[in-house]
């Protein structure tokens, strides 16, 4: 255990570090969306049906450059002023796994090997995995899957009452003065779970990566790619590279590695503890693995002639 101590820290800075600015992103954004804009407005647009919500959510996950660090504490301030639930799930696991962000990295990672072909197989497997989680989870309803505070609007009913900003601020710029109280309250209820999350990820993966092995074929590269990005917890912006770097897996594996990451790993299970309950976390980690299990199974017996079908 000294041994690996230095390691396990160097890691835990690099995960702490790599995520620390996104959360801060996330929570000016959530401060500026709550103070500025009129959220109220925007989210009586959003269809009250589950599918078109989460279909719309979707779509902002999409167009909007975020990840699972910016999107939560986003998505708690949009969940109590009153966002569907099914839309704020889907916005949630979009935002990390099909963002631009994600894709420019992965049309990059398989520049030599199709990279049309490549996002398109991200894309449409993510968008899948997403639609199945934010509907299945919506139908468990908020009472059963949020946090209590999260729910009618009572966490941090009235933020511009805070400490934060001086006085000065709250007289001259009232707006502003909301806003980072927002921002503030919504980063530290997000923060110490990343930092938690990520010394766990740290551990884990300092001793127990090395035991699943290297180079697997076939079928069982599938589990160990999925096993290796739950356990690595490494940014969707970049997760392509990596999994590009792993020799001899087949290409099935890669993409179960690809989806699964940004919706589930040692990090995030901790940081869900700010936005969901237990049961609603081991729903959600159960469930995503045996989507992307079973996608990434039917993607490895796809005829590589069909991939012919795609228009580059």
């Amino acid at each position: 255990m000294t041994g690996r101590l230095p390691e396990i820290i160097l890691l835990f800075i690099s995960l702490f570090i790599q995520g620390l600015p996104f959360l801060l992103i996330g929570a000016l954004a959530s401060g500026f969306v709550s103070a500025f804009l009129p959220i109220q407005r925007f989210i009586s647009w959003v269809p009250r049906h589950p599918l078109k919500a989460a279909l719309a959510g979707t779509l902002a996950g999409l167009l909007i450059p975020s990840c699972e660090c910016v999107g939560l504490p986003l998505v708690r301030r949009l969940c109590i002023k009153g966002l569907p639930l099914s839309a704020a799930l889907a916005f949630l696991f979009a935002g990390a796994s099909i963002n631009p962000i994600a894709l420019s990295s992965t049309w990059l990672a398989f520049s030599f090997e199709g990279p049309t072909q490549a996002l398109l197989i991200r894309l449409g497997g993510a968008v899948l995995l997403v639609l199945a989680l934010a509907l299945l989870l919506q139908r468990l309803g908020p009472v059963r899957i949020l946090r209590p505070e999260l729910i009618s609007g009572q966490a941090n009913p009235n933020p511009a009452n805070l400490v934060l900003p001086a006085p000065w601020l709250q007289t001259r710029h009232p707006r502003l003065a909301v806003m980072l109280n927002i921002s503030f309250n919504d980063f530290c209820n997000v923060v110490l779970f990343y930092l938690f999350g990520s010394l766990l990820a740290a551990s884990v993966q300092v001793f127990l990566t090395p035991l699943l092995g290297e180079n697997l074929h076939g079928s069982w590269g599938i589990p160990f790619m999925m096993s290796s990005s739950i356990l690595s917890s490494i940014c969707s912006s970049a997760d392509a590279f990596v999994a590009k770097s792993y020799p001899g897996v087949a290409p099935a594996a890669v993409f179960a590695f690809l989806w699964i990451g940004p919706v589930l790993d040692l990090k995030l299970l901790v940081v869900y503890r700010s936005f969901f309950q237990t049961r609603a976390i081991v729903f959600l980690a159960t469930l995503s693995i045996l989507l992307v299990f079973i996608m990434a199974l039917l993607l490895d017996r796809v005829p590589p002639e069909w991939f012919l079908l795609i228009p580059w």
